[in-house]
């Protein structure tokens, strides 16, 4: 593991351990990317970019990047048995069902209320952990998970919350994109295999995520590959390849560096900077009690993530 750095502000060495100032940084451009990736999805799907064609070109187009990334500065995925079951097993929650509901529900409330529920990950993430064993049961950290719950009840709950009541049931449903991405999360630490690269195990992934989300595009009739005049969901489109390879190109090598509990800090990030790339793209204006749930969420993702190196898992054994 990495020593603390000089660099590194008091606070954050405290919050964060020995996390690098790479790591940090990695850890701050997946955050800003990923809050980016909701509007992405909503400019995508709005303009009419169907939701199977969606996903099997991120997933295809983001693999040929990274491999292409891997050829010229090396990490070329592994085919050994226990590398496509990492694969398969990764990408399945990590892709299929969470960027397939980040897709599918993102037409339906706004980008920076899925941002708010989506980092509702690092708590679920603890709750995975520890029922793997993983990691000690933390009473500070309980109290997170409690408060994470109280964040989503806040935009639930009040009639003047959203901007339309019928949205409460798809911010119920949303939910399942932050448990299957979580889940995808720990897989990541004990799924892949000794000695692959970040790069690789990105790559492979991807592939596979890809290849997955092929027959189902064929079987939901939307086939779509770039049809009719370029437009707007074009772009949000090649937006999505490049942006998913990034995320995924990073994300292996943040886990390698800080373990699966504190990698959701991106999560932290993605909250806020999805709230404002929302309001940046969409105009989207918020009640009080949304801007009380994000409050709470940020207090709660803290409380969880905050005992940096216990929370560390061995991820180079």
């Amino acid at each position: 593991m990495s020593q603390p750095s000089p660099s590194t502000p008091k606070g954050l060495r405290r919050y964060l351990g020995s996390t690098s100032p790479l790591a940090l940084l990695l850890l701050l451009n997946n955050g800003i990317l990923f809050g980016l990736f909701f509007s992405i999805n909503r400019v995508a799907m709005t303009e009419g970019v169907p939701l199977g064609a969606y996903m099997t070109w991120q997933g295809l187009g983001s693999a040929i990047l990274l491999l292409a990334f891997g050829a010229i500065f090396g990490g070329l995925p592994g085919f050994s048995a226990a590398h496509i079951k990492g694969y398969i097993a990764i990408a399945i929650p990590g892709f299929i069902v969470s960027w397939g509901m980040a897709a599918f529900i993102a037409p339906k409330i706004p980008a920076g209320i899925f941002a708010i529920v989506n980092s509702l990950i690092p708590i679920i993430t603890y709750c995975l952990v520890l029922t793997a064993r993983l990691e000690r049961f933390h009473r500070v950290r309980m109290i997170g998970l409690l408060l994470g719950l109280g964040s989503v009840l806040l935009l639930m709950l009040p009639e003047t919350s959203l901007p339309e009541r019928e949205m409460a049931i798809w911010v119920l449903v949303s939910v399942i994109g932050p448990a299957a991405l979580a889940l995808s999360t720990v897989l990541m630490v004990t799924l892949r295999p000794a000695g692959s690269s970040s790069a690789g195990m990105g790559a492979g992934v991807m592939l596979a995520a890809g290849l997955i989300a092929l027959p189902i595009m064929v079987a939901m009739g939307d086939w779509w590959f770039f049809d009719g005049p370029w437009g707007t969901g074009h772009w949000a489109m090649i937006g999505a390849i490049v942006v998913t390879a990034a995320l995924w190109g990073f994300a292996f090598e943040i886990v390698r560096l800080v373990g699966p509990l504190l990698f959701t800090f991106v999560d932290y990030i993605a909250m806020l900077t999805g709230i404002g790339w929302g309001i940046l793209i969409f105009g989207e204006a918020h009640s009080g009690w949304v801007w009380g749930a994000v409050g709470l969420m940020l207090v709660a993702i803290y409380l969880v993530s905050k005992t940096g190196d216990a929370a560390r898992l061995d991820t180079e054994r």
